[in-house]
């Protein structure tokens, strides 16, 4: 697994930013700029999420107003990235449906939009990282799981994914695991013995996410409770690897 944020940020405006005390953007929300992921933004018609977010974001006079704003657009970006893997309402550009970098660069423009707001009130560090958690597990899907009754009959799966990564080597890649999340998320399917469930979630490619027990946090409410768990991971070329212990 690529370590993207251990990675050494390039000198830039960030770090005339940083100089000054001021929010800085991570090592991945630098990179938006580029001309790959905007393209990429463009062509699905997600380039104006963050924009349209930012907006929002400057009309909050409180940190309870500005969370209302996070979880709504966060969860709403998961959900509009799930319709459009799904086939679901217009594609927005020329890019692939089952692409699933859309969904990966418009939640960095986010995420960056929350890092480096200076807003009319107080905002302290922590509440800026509430923001930014909020942000994560809404956009990933973590806080959109929904199983019907036991009393259906209908069996439940967890499926997970992972952003894309190793992006310094190139922009442009995507990760297959992300886009079998969002294509999955949502769907009914029909076993031998009964129709099942599938609900997905996506997790970034950082370490210090998985120290801080993204895992632990989002599955755990399920884990014991679903029938099938696997998540799916981006592996090596002409190799199937299957962990059955996984850690740092």
């Amino acid at each position: 697994m690529a370590l993207l944020a251990g990675l050494a940020a390039p000198a830039t405006t960030a770090a005339a930013r940083a100089a000054q005390g001021a929010p800085t953007p991570t090592v991945e929300e630098q990179r938006l700029d580029k001309a790959a992921p905007q393209e990429i933004l463009r062509r699905s018609g997600f380039d104006s999420v963050a924009p349209d977010f930012a907006r929002e974001l400057t009309r909050s006079r409180s940190f309870e107003q500005a969370r209302g704003i996070v979880v709504r657009d966060g969860t709403a970006l998961w959900r509009r990235a799930v319709d459009r893997a799904q086939g679901r309402g217009p594609a927005g550009g020329g890019l692939s449906r089952d692409d699933d970098r859309p969904l990966y660069w418009a939640r960095l423009g986010m995420t960056r939009d929350v890092r480096t707001w200076e807003p009319g009130f107080g905002l302290s560090d922590a509440q800026r990282s509430a923001l930014l958690g909020q942000l994560e597990r809404t956009s990933r899907g973590q806080t959109d799981i929904r199983y019907p009754s036991r009393a259906t009959g209908i069996r439940r799966i967890l499926v997970t994914g992972f952003d894309p990564f190793t992006l310094d080597r190139d922009l442009r890649i995507s990760n297959p695991s992300g886009a079998v999340a969002l294509a999955l998320d949502g769907r009914v399917i029909q076993t031998d013995s009964c129709p099942a469930r599938i609900e997905a979630v996506t997790f970034p490619v950082r370490w210090q996410d998985f120290a801080a027990g993204t895992v632990e946090r989002t599955l755990a409410p399920y884990l014991p409770k679903v029938d099938l768990y696997t998540t799916v991971s981006q592996g090596r070329m002409g190799r199937f690897d299957i962990e059955r212990t996984n850690g740092a």
